[in-house]
């Protein structure tokens, strides 16, 4: 393919290329980047007829999704076991009430700000990965999904968010240009929200995070805060009682009292 600018060389990748030619690059770039399909290619796939036949019935089967090479070959009931039972174990969530893919999904959804989250994600993932070699399949097969919702009749609004994520991707290394971008509002829940993933804990207490919130420079009403962790279920820590302050900042705060001379009782 000759070399030119990039909507050239798109034009002519789609026109050029074949079926098969298309398929074989897919294939190399998943080798490269997956060490579990060619250890799966040498070992199960080329040396078990029995795995192959078990292979061609999953082809057949579209029904449910596969997450791993072990369920190509029948062995992933007992990985599916041991996911349900690490699932069940890990349900009582660890950040004031959400689960850690809950929390994740929060912070995507702020950093990218009033635009559509699956963009920004598209966008953030893509620029990050693009210099490292083939892209990972998660981000091919996402980046397809993509493509083809914004083809279907009304999904043209995605293009342009993409291209808006796109903008805001590019701020990521300023962190003055995110917070412009953002704006104040976003800015502080995205910081909260980062707070709760680095300090877990079943609940948290208003004057803890309002704490934080100053310690960045981010005035924030007490209201404001739980209305926010109202509408996303962050649990706060309701139990009555204030801080024990130390001795030291007491004796800041609260002047001593003033000393009184002494009355000496008359002799006799």
């Amino acid at each position: 393919m000759t070399a030119g600018p990039p909507s050239a060389r798109l034009f002519q990748s789609i026109v050029e290329a074949t079926d098969e030619s298309a398929t074989v690059s897919v294939l190399l770039d998943l080798c490269r980047t997956s060490p579990a399909l060619r250890l799966w290619l040498y070992d199960d796939f080329a040396r078990d007829p029995a795995r192959r036949a078990e292979f061609a019935r999953v082809l057949k089967a579209t029904d449910r999704p596969v997450q791993r090479f072990a369920e190509l070959s029948g062995d992933g009931a007992g990985w599916q076991d041991e996911r349900q039972r690490l699932r069940a174990r890990l349900a009582g969530a660890t950040f004031g009430g959400l689960t850690f893919d809950q929390l994740k999904e929060l912070i995507v959804r702020y950093q990218a700000g009033r635009g559509e989250p699956a963009a920004f994600l598209l966008a953030i993932e893509w620029r990050r990965h693009r210099r490292s070699g083939p892209l990972p399949p998660r981000l091919v097969r996402a980046a397809a999904d993509f493509l083809d919702a914004a083809l279907a009749p009304g999904g043209a609004v995605l293009l342009r968010q993409l291209a808006r994520a796109v903008e805001l991707a590019e701020s990521f290394g300023n962190r003055a240009r995110l917070r412009a971008a953002l704006g104040f509002t976003d800015w502080w829940k995205l910081n909260l929200l980062l707070y709760l993933m680095r300090h877990p804990a079943p609940s948290y207490r208003t004057r803890d995070l309002l704490r934080h919130l100053t310690g960045q420079g981010l005035r924030v009403s007490s209201r404001a805060l739980r209305q926010f962790c109202t509408e996303h279920g962050i649990v706060r820590d309701m139990r009555p009682g204030r801080p024990s302050p130390d001795r030291s900042t007491a004796a800041r705060a609260i002047p001593p009292p003033p000393s009184r001379p002494q009355r000496r009782r008359p002799a006799g």
